[in-house]
């Protein structure tokens, strides 16, 4: 299995190396004040998650599920894989956002929480998309999968605008929560995305069976 994530690896070196390119811009211009630190983050998080659902066109440009077939692989082992580069990546990500945060508390040094903050939110928010990307994309393809992205990312973003322009949030007296409260609330988004990570790999495996049933 660990060849399997080093194929990944080898496959991806290319886009990985063009979008560190695009990081360290994002990282140079953020210490340079033009971004805030949310906007580094959330575009390290965007493309750290395009990474494994653009494996899956490889794999399928390459038809390396009829050379994957042939090998004495589980397919709880071929999925298992795919979600280890997955988990490799966003510890990617949290070593970058983690130098970010360093960064920002010496430069800024009262915003060491919202980095905090900025970093569990995204690297939550990319665990909980992955989450349902993955058993879309082994269930539907990559293609088919795909605008689905948009989506799941983008329709949690409206709903929350939506129901705090309508006043739900004050309703329920979310405006007078404290922001250590807040603070808790999303450094506790990443093992939800961690615990749902087990589940989606389940269900990818059950798809991935029937499929090659």
């Amino acid at each position: 299995m660990a060849g399997l994530v080093w194929k990944d690896i080898l496959v991806m070196r290319k886009n990985l190396r063009i979008y560190t390119l695009f990081l360290l811009c994002y990282i140079l211009l953020g210490i340079l004040g033009v971004f805030p630190l949310s906007v580094s983050m959330s575009v390290t998080v965007v493309l750290v998650m395009m990474l494994p659902l653009s494996a899956f066109s490889y794999d399928g440009q390459a038809r390396w599920e009829r050379y994957v077939g042939a090998l004495p692989l589980t397919c709880g082992q071929i999925v298992g894989a795919r979600y280890l580069f997955t988990l490799f990546l966003l510890f990617i990500t949290l070593a970058v956002g983690a130098v970010l945060c360093v960064f920002y508390s010496i430069l800024y040094p009262k915003s060491w929480e919202e980095g905090l903050a900025t970093l569990c939110g995204a690297l939550g928010a990319g665990l909980l998309i992955m989450d349902i990307m993955l058993p879309l994309t082994y269930r539907l393809g990559p293609e088919r999968a795909r605008p689905f992205l948009f989506l799941v990312v983008f329709l949690p973003m409206i709903a929350v605008f939506v129901l705090s322009k309508v006043g739900v949030f004050s309703e329920i007296g979310l405006e007078t929560v404290s922001n250590q409260q807040i603070l808790l609330g999303i450094i506790s988004v990443p093992f939800l995305g961690l615990a749902g990570f087990l589940g989606s790999y389940l269900v990818s495996k059950r798809i991935l069976e029937k499929t090659e049933g």
